[in-house]
């Protein structure tokens, strides 16, 4: 992603990670989705500093610690 390209992004988009990655949870069995649901989040976040600001003020802490969770009991059962 260009630094350019998330210039450009209306808020509104960028706050919309959020929810789309809401879903991760209940897509733990597929393991390419939640991989590359991941990496383009890591992507955006290096593209554009100010959007973890962004996200984490709109829950992005809450759906990452939830996946983890969901992981986690995956694992123990």
């Amino acid at each position: 992603l260009d630094v350019e390209d998330m210039e450009n992004v209306s808020p509104f988009r960028k706050r919309s990670v959020v929810p789309i990655l809401g879903l991760l949870e209940n897509s733990l069995y597929e393991n390419s989705l939640v991989h590359n649901a991941l990496c383009v989040l890591l992507q955006l976040l290096n593209a554009c500093p100010k959007l973890a600001d962004i996200l984490l003020d709109h829950g992005l802490l809450y759906v990452l610690i939830n996946t983890l969770s969901t992981l986690n009991g995956l694992e123990i059962g």
